[in-house]
């Protein structure tokens, strides 16, 4: 049997409908440490002016899920995945296949669980 959603993005409404999924306790896939090392490191190549190689840094730390999430509505599937990020948050938020299984349309996410 498959149920389907239609869930207006909003931060409150997350955690409802993915399972495993509390912002309040979920914990990174890069620690703080490893973040604030990076970040030092993205300053440095910004103050050589190395700006395209501070970005490909940065881009190395896992964006927040609901940030993905949120991206992935405004600008729908394709146009995200040119983006880039770092989503490995994301997979550990809403399962490996996370991406599969949400359907961006209208401004409303579709989610699908079976």
């Amino acid at each position: 049997m498959t149920v389907s959603q239609k869930i207006r993005l909003r931060p409150t409404t997350l955690p409802d409908f993915l399972p495993g999924y509390d912002e309040d306790t979920f914990i990174s896939t890069m620690s703080d440490e490893e973040k604030d090392r990076i970040i030092e490191h993205y300053s440095e190549l910004m103050d050589q002016g190395k700006e395209e190689e501070a970005e490909k840094v940065f881009d190395q730390i896992p964006c927040d899920p609901s940030f993905i999430l949120t991206q992935l509505v405004l600008l729908g599937r394709e146009d995200f995945l040119e983006m880039g990020l770092n989503t490995a948050d994301a997979e550990k938020a809403y399962g490996a296949d996370w991406l599969d299984r949400f359907d961006v349309g209208g401004g409303v996410l579709h989610f699908t669980k079976g």
